[in-house]
């Protein structure tokens, strides 16, 4: 320590040195995240088209179904009103027969004794 301080006195690389690291790492991380960032959006292009089909068939899928579910509820309609046809025919036969009874339960009721009758004439 005799003498007195002079610092350094060759040329100093070691902050050029570590800035040009640093810039280096910099480009590396640049190239690295447009990488990624190519291959992400190559990903995300494939789910879109993927997403994009599959709304389309599940669109193209409720279209047949709400066409089908129409004609179900027609095919309903149609029914329903056969069936009131067919109730008030049945109805009308209903009515037939019960203003009929009357003298049908007068054979019910008196055909063994006519037929044993109409046996004794016969004989």
């Amino acid at each position: 320590w005799s003498e007195p301080y002079k610092g350094k006195q060759q040329p100093s690389q070691g902050i050029l040195a570590i800035l040009e690291m640093v810039e280096a790492d910099i480009r590396d991380d640049i190239k690295k995240a447009v990488k990624s960032e190519a291959k992400a959006q190559k990903k995300y292009d494939e789910l879109k088209k993927e997403s994009e089909k599959t709304i389309k068939d599940l669109e193209e899928a409720v279209d047949k179904l709400e066409e089908n579910k129409a004609t179900k509820e027609g095919d309903v309609t149609d029914t329903k009103s056969a069936r009131v046809t067919k109730k008030g025919g049945v109805k009308t036969l209903l009515k037939k027969i019960s203003d009929a009874e009357p003298g049908c339960d007068f054979f019910a009721v008196n055909f063994e004794t006519r037929s044993k009758d109409r046996t004794l004439e016969i004989d």
